[in-house]
Order: structure tokens, then C-alpha cells, then sequence
């Protein structure tokens, strides 16, 4: 029993020291959030153009956007939104001078595989930072647009 309430204690201590730590730090630790729209909140905060499954499916029928998959190459050659290129955050550095050709002049519109991820955004955000401007998150990605029978490639 005395082990026992000794864990007790040293387990409530390090809760109160991590709390009050959390407190005064300069990047707290959110002890709540809207987890569900994350990535759209962020895409807000950052000014981001977030587009529906109907706009990206009209971009993807009139090709009037270079459309870049930010998922791994892996899920790309399993299956992609006909005519995207794959760009991951991972590969950027080493890929961006192959790709860059198709996207100087053109909008872009990026996805990745769903709502809650946020590779896309990210890789939209570091474009944004290398001077692209016409730039659209398609956030509902790649689980959406299979899932709404979308041309798959």
C-alpha cells in the first residue's frame, strides 16, 4: 500500500509540474481544440483559398490548374485524381526543379488524402514561400473524391 500511494504521489506531482510548465511556456499546449477542422481552421488563420469537391472536380474536368498529390509516392501510384503530379513536403527540396516548369503561370491546386491531414497544406504553404501565388487547397481530398466515384487515375 505504501508503494502505492508513494506512485500516487509522484505521479500527481508530475502532472502539476507539467501543467504549470504548459502554463508559463511560450508555445503552450492547446488543452483543447476543434481537432475535427483543424486543417481548415489553420487554412483560414493563413488566408488559404479551400475549394469544395465540386470546384476540384470542375478544375480536374477543365484542366485549367497544375493539380499536385501531396501524398507519398506510394498512395499516388495506387491511384490519383487524373493529371496530378505527385509533390510531397518530403521530396520538395529534390523534386520542386522537375515540376517547376508546369507550375510557372498556372493555378495550382493541391490535395492530399483527406480532411484531416495536412501534408497539402503545408506543401501550399512552402509554395506560397517560393513565390507561387494562384494556390488552392482542395482539404477534403483524395478519401472524398474516391469516394464520390471521381475519375481515378
Amino acid at each position: 500500500m505504501r508503494l502505492f500511494i508513494q506512485v500516487l504521489i509522484i505521479l500527481t506531482a508530475s502532472a502539476l509540474a507539467a501543467g504549470l510548465s504548459n502554463l508559463v511556456h511560450p508555445n503552450k499546449i492547446e488543452w483543447v481544440k476543434d481537432w475535427d477542422n483543424v486543417v481548415l481552421n489553420q487554412a483560414q488563420e493563413e488566408g488559404v483559398d479551400v475549394i469544395s469537391l465540386e470546384q476540384a472536380a470542375e478544375i480536374a474536368e477543365a484542366y485549367s490548374h497544375t493539380i499536385l498529390d501531396a501524398r507519398s509516392m506510394e498512395d499516388y501510384d495506387n491511384g490519383h485524381i487524373p493529371g496530378a503530379f505527385s509533390l510531397s513536403l518530403k521530396n520538395f527540396d529534390e523534386a520542386i526543379s522537375d515540376i517547376a516548369p508546369m507550375l510557372e503561370g498556372a493555378p495550382i491546386m493541391l490535395y492530399c488524402s483527406g480532411i484531416d491531414c495536412d501534408e497539402a497544406l503545408n506543401l501550399l504553404l512552402k509554395l506560397r514561400e517560393s513565390g507561387y501565388e494562384e494556390l488552392v487547397l482542395f482539404a477534403d481530398g483524395w478519401k472524398a473524391w474516391e469516394a464520390s466515384g471521381g475519375e481515378i487515375e
